[in-house]
This record gives structure tokens, sequence and C-alpha cells, in this order.
């Protein structure tokens, strides 16, 4: 009996013992598992906050993507007034050229300001602007016929000015 107490309490000792020498490793283990677990909170907040600003980013670039692929269907502004300018405009002197790029359900407009030297002439450079597939109207107000010669005008011109 004396024996299996003297066993019992060597074998209490030792592992009182191996608990005391595990537990330095234990709380530096779990200070290790808090820091971890805090750095994990910290970047799954992180992450979620890139998820939602990545998602923005996306958004908008499709935005900007939708908006790019509608202007392939436009004609550029150069375009559309190097076909203005290949109009035979004998008698007229351009003095300005304003675009207007076309909107949701209108066309392009262009509008010429400029000095015509008589009536028929600026009536001929309304008819052949007319003529032009790609304009779809040439407006003139009438008004400005009331002068003979050296006729200052301003002309509308709507169409999809695209050959």
């Amino acid at each position: 009996m004396r024996l299996w107490t003297v066993v019992i309490i060597a074998l209490s000792i030792l592992v009182l013992i191996q608990i005391a020498l595990l537990f330095p490793s234990y709380r530096i283990l779990k200070v290790k598992h808090n820091q971890l677990n805090t750095t994990y909170q910290y970047l799954s907040q992180i992450t979620a906050q890139n998820i939602a600003s990545i998602k923005i980013r996306i958004n908008t670039l499709n935005k900007q993507a939708t908006f790019f692929s509608t202007l392939s269907e436009a004609p550029s502004a150069t375009a559309a007034i190097k076909q203005v300018l290949s109009v035979d405009r004998a008698g007229i002197v351009l003095k300005g050229i304003t675009y207007t790029a076309p909107k949701k359900g209108k066309q392009a407009q262009i509008i010429i300001g400029g000095i015509a030297s008589d009536r028929r002439t600026l009536q001929i450079y309304q008819e052949l602007l007319q003529s032009t597939p790609y304009i779809s109207s040439a407006h003139l107000p009438v008004s400005v016929y009331a002068k003979d010669t050296n006729i200052k005008f301003s002309m509308t011109l709507i169409g999809s000015f695209l050959p």
C-alpha cells in the first residue's frame, strides 16, 4: 500500500511539474491566438471594404465602357465637319462651325455661320447640303434673304454625318 501511495504521489508530482512547464507555452499560444484572431477580423473588415470599392470601380468601368461603345456608333466631330467642308461652297465664306453630338433619339447637329456673296449662292449652297446623303435637313431662316449681297447667315444641319 505504501508503494502504491508513493507511486501515485510521484506520478501526481510529475503531472504537476509537466503542467507547470506547459503553462508558459499555453499562455504564449493563447496570446498568439488572440493576436491572430484580431488580425483576421481586421483583414476581413479591410477585405470587405476592398470588395465594396472594387464593385464600385467595376460599375464605374462598366458605365464608361457603355459610354465608349456608344461613341463608336456616333460620328466624330472631325469627320462630320470634314464632310460638311467637302461640299462645294463657291461664293460662301464660312466664319464658324459648331458641332453637337447626337443624343438619345436625336441626330447630330452642325451650325454653320458665314457670309454669302448673294442670295442665289446661298440657295445653291443650301440645296447642295440638303442633297448629301448624310444630312437630313439644312435649315436656313427666311430672314437671311432680306439682303441682296454680303448675306450673313446661320444654317442648321441635322443628320447622321456618317458616310
